[in-house]
Order: structure tokens, then sequence, then C-alpha cells
């Protein structure tokens, strides 16, 4: 599947009120997440979207599974940045995000991204 068609499919998923699980592929946020080891699953916002905030989103013309490190005073467009690229950053409208990461699962083991453990796993 695509990216683009996996983010077709979070957005209808999530649009039902549902939520989509898929094993992570690339590497802009390793260390964070591993390519074909770990998985996260996908949900609608239950607040706006705040700094720490791990999304799926279009920017730029690609789909990017990446954390929010910015969001304007508006809370209209957020800025993305992959954990394992210091430098590249992406701005997207919150209108392009299919959905938020709630939960991450690395060996068999489940942790949920609003958890202490996740937080400070991922330094948000």
């Amino acid at each position: 599947m695509s990216p683009h068609e996996l983010f077709t499919l979070a957005g209808d998923a999530i649009s039902r009120g549902g939520s989509l699980t898929f094993t992570v592929s690339g590497d802009s946020m390793r260390p964070l997440l591993r390519s074909g080891r770990d998985s996260v699953r996908l949900t609608a916002p239950v607040r706006p979207y705040r700094v720490g905030d791990l999304v799926l989103a279009q920017a730029g013309g690609r789909v990017l599974l990446h954390t929010v490190i910015a969001v304007d005073y508006m809370g209209t467009t957020v800025t993305l940045m992959g954990a394992g690229n210091l430098q590249q950053k992406e701005v997207c409208h919150v209108s392009a995000i299919a959905g938020v990461v709630s939960e991450v699962t690395r060996n068999g083991r489940t942790i949920s991204t609003s958890s202490r453990k996740w937080k400070t796993v991922s330094y948000t």
C-alpha cells in the first residue's frame, strides 16, 4: 500500500469513528520508531493538536508520520519534524492531518502516547 493510500484509508476509518493500526515504514522517526518493527494506532484527536503529538499528515506532497513541534496561535497550522531529522521541518494545515497516534506497539508491548512512560521516551 502506498503512503497516499494509507493516508486515505486512515482518514476514512477515523472519520467514521474508528482507528487504524499499521506498521511503521521509513526512517524519519528513528530512533523513536523503527521501520518494520513498530506499529502505531491512529485515532481522532481528543483535543486541539499540541507540541509533542505524533500525527500522520500530508505536507509538501508527501505523507509523514512526524511529531508536532509548533502550533500557530490560532491552532490551524502545525510544524512537523521527524525524530531522526534535526533540520528539515514541514508545515501543514490541521485539515491535512489524518489522525494522531494514540498507541505504539513494540515487541508485543503497547504503550499509550499519553502515558508518562511515552513522554519520557519521546522527550515531550
